[in-house]
């Protein structure tokens, strides 16, 4: 602005100097003609001209500064008010120097949600204080938000100091300031709610649980044993909390079978079995509504797919089969077939091991059932 100002002054100066020399000069030539008065004259002018061209310049510089002090006043109230929002705002917001990969700046809101103090994140990189469960969603989202400016409302994992995991609402802006690239992250800690959301969770399955009588505790254990085997999996923690969120809801289409189905002390007939074939339908069209658990509706819905295509209710064959429904598939075979039930005992485990065995690459995924027996020699299953 300084340097715009200074070479407007300069061209409003030459302007106005060249056509007071051109133009007196002529008028004065054309009413004296004698040289001697001539001299007199321009010596008039001259002074004049110096006495005008310094009001001029005063006053064209006195424009210029009360333009630049309104400017700057402009930039230091703006400046102000963000440094209000940022310092009281009730989110957490992060500011970071992509250039330098440092984080720049935190307000006392983000430092409580994730249990640090300011000199242990100001000045640091991501490679030394990471907030992401899931690093490369970060560089994911990050490539997005440099193409597009602007992130809203994205829900995420996030790891607090003490290695607890916490649900954030957030959005992002990647701006230029004093020339280098800044990220303004604002978060809002949805983990009260999150976890809200899994007792519910826990209570239907303990509801349906009480229902299915012969399987009682079923939901939880198979829970508990696809967790573990998708963390072998390497799946990363939003991708397991779903896992685990479809889990606890894989029976809940059967709310949709009658007691004397679902509980029939012998094989089904024909009737009765496309009946109970339904229930993954109904899970979908029960969860449907629900858009916190759309991710989790995969289990529910698919976990009764098979590898070769032989499985119901889409009859999905192989990757079309949704990952977490693969994982799902074997832990849920696993424990019904150790579990006693109305039209037959529970299976010995070297029984169900060799069922998983022998059906690996035909209604199981091969590399899930291989992550699994890895799991029953190491004990955790």
């Amino acid at each position: 602005m300084l340097r715009f100002g200074a070479a407007r002054i300069a061209l409003i100066y030459a302007g106005i100097a060249a056509v007071w020399i051109l133009a007196s000069d002529w008028v004065a030539l054309a009413l004296l003609g004698d040289a001697a008065q001539l001299t007199g004259v321009q010596t008039a002018k001259g002074l004049a001209f110096v006495g005008a061209s310094a009001a001029l310049i005063y006053a064209l510089i006195r424009r210029e500064q009360n333009r630049w002090q309104a400017a700057q006043r402009a930039e230091q109230q703006a400046a102000h008010r963000f440094e209000a929002i940022f310092r009281a705002s009730p989110a957490g917001i992060l500011i970071t120097d992509m250039e330098r990969r440092r984080y720049e700046d935190a307000n006392d809101r983000f430092l409580a949600m994730f249990g640090y103090a300011r000199h242990e994140v100001i000045g640091r990189p991501p490679d030394e204080v990471e907030f992401w469960a899931d690093p490369t969603r970060r560089d994911e989202l990050i490539l997005r938000l440099r193409a597009s400016g602007r992130l809203l409302d994205h829900v995420d994992l996030f790891r607090h100091r003490d290695g607890r995991l916490r649900s954030m609402l957030w959005s992002a802006e990647h701006m230029v300031m004093d020339g280098r690239e800044r990220l303004v992250t604002s978060m809002v800690d949805l983990t009260d709610r999150t976890e809200a959301y899994e007792e519910t969770l826990v209570g239907w399955a303990r509801a349906l649980d009480l229902r299915d009588h012969e399987t009682a505790g079923h939901a939880l254990r198979v829970t508990d044993l696809a967790e573990a085997l998708g963390r072998r999996l390497g799946l990363g923690e939003e991708p397991l909390m779903y896992l685990r969120w479809g889990a606890l809801l894989h029976d809940i289409g059967k709310i949709g079978i009658p007691d004397a189905i679902l509980n029939k002390p012998g094989a089904l007939n024909d009737e009765e079995w496309a009946m109970m074939r339904r229930h993954p339908n109904v899970a979908g069209e029960l969860l449907a509504p629900i858009s916190f658990l759309a991710p989790a509706t995969e289990v529910p819905t698919h976990h009764h797919e098979r590898w070769d295509g032989s499985g119901y209710p889409h009859g999905l064959a192989g990757d079309a089969i949704p990952h977490a429904a693969r994982i799902f598939a074997v832990v849920d075979v696993w424990d019904a077939l150790l579990s006693d039930r109305p039209y037959r005992p529970a299976w010995s485990r070297d029984a169900a091991r060799a069922h998983l065995e022998r059906e690996s690459g035909r209604l199981f995924d091969p590399e899930v059932v291989s992550a699994f027996l890895a799991m029953i020699e190491a004990g955790e299953a």
